[in-house]
């Protein structure tokens, strides 16, 4: 760990800004002791610099990052940023001077307290992601797909492209209550936008209706004897049952047709994702 300087550093709180910082930082030959974002502003004993996010800069450190360690080295500080990981920007400006220094074995210097942090965050962040991918479920309020989502990081820059690519004709937004940011589609155009407090409206007679739909398919086709609340929960953890429309508990459940035993063969077990166009 280099030795800090007494100095706060804040920025805008974008990868931008924190890549102008990082230019900043090696401009004047300092590591700041504190780096925040604005907004979050910390009680500190140092001088306070904010940082302006110039565009220019920040590609400049982008640009030698990748020329310095590779592309997967700039993909490991992004997805590091979007984690929730504790004093993340002091992690990866120490993580980029290694970059600088070592070239891309610094991948593989695992037993380093600084790559192996950035590594495991920016995984966690990668694994979540991909979780959201197949556990999103969409809900059609006033003509548009609405979801609302709880990730510990801040995922949304990493399933934009998979979401706007897999519905590119419909309009959704898909807001992430935790960090106040939503994904906007219409019509080819997207935008990630800063939103706080956003409540869906209430779901109409026919999304109701196609939400009882479904849980009637997805009972009907369970087979008691085959339940492995413990396999589901290892392949669909808890925390993501709150999107699933087949996981919620009604008031008022469907009563299920008679249909007689299901003959006991190998069957896979139908349902653990909604379908989808």
């Amino acid at each position: 760990m280099p030795d800090r300087s007494a100095v706060a550093y804040v920025y805008d709180g974008s990868f931008e800004g924190f890549l102008s910082l990082v230019f900043e930082s090696w401009r004047k030959k300092e590591t700041p002791s504190v780096i925040f974002p604005q907004g979050g502003e910390q009680l500190v004993l140092f001088p306070v610099v904010f940082v302006e996010t110039d565009i220019e800069r920040s590609e400049r450190v982008r640009k030698g990052i990748v020329r310095a360690a590779g592309a997967e080295a700039l993909g490991n500080i992004e997805c590091c940023f979007l984690s929730n990981a504790a004093e993340k920007e002091l992690l990866l400006l120490d993580y980029i001077r290694l970059c600088i220094a070592n070239g891309p074995k610094t991948l593989s210097m695992l037993a380093d307290n600084t790559v192996c942090a950035v590594t495991k965050a920016a995984r966690a962040c990668l694994r979540e992601a991909h979780h959201y991918k197949g556990f999103v479920r969409f809900s059609v309020r006033g003509g548009v797909m609405t979801c609302v989502i709880e990730p510990k990081h801040a995922v949304l820059p990493l399933i934009a492209d998979h979401f706007c690519g897999r519905y590119s004709w419909e309009n959704f937004i898909i807001y992430d209550k935790t960090h106040g940011l939503a994904l906007l589609y219409s019509k080819g155009c997207r935008a990630l936008v800063a939103a706080q407090g956003f409540e869906p409206p209430p779901a109409d007679a026919d999304e109701r209706e196609a939400r009882r739909l479904w849980k009637l398919f997805y009972d009907t086709v369970a087979i008691e004897e085959r339940d492995n609340p413990r396999c589901r929960m290892s392949l669909m953890p808890k925390r993501f049952w709150s999107l699933l429309t087949e996981m919620q508990d009604e008031t008022e459940k469907p009563a299920l047709p008679q249909l007689g035993r299901l003959p006991a063969q190998p069957v896979a077990r139908v349902g653990e994702q909604e379908l989808s166009p």
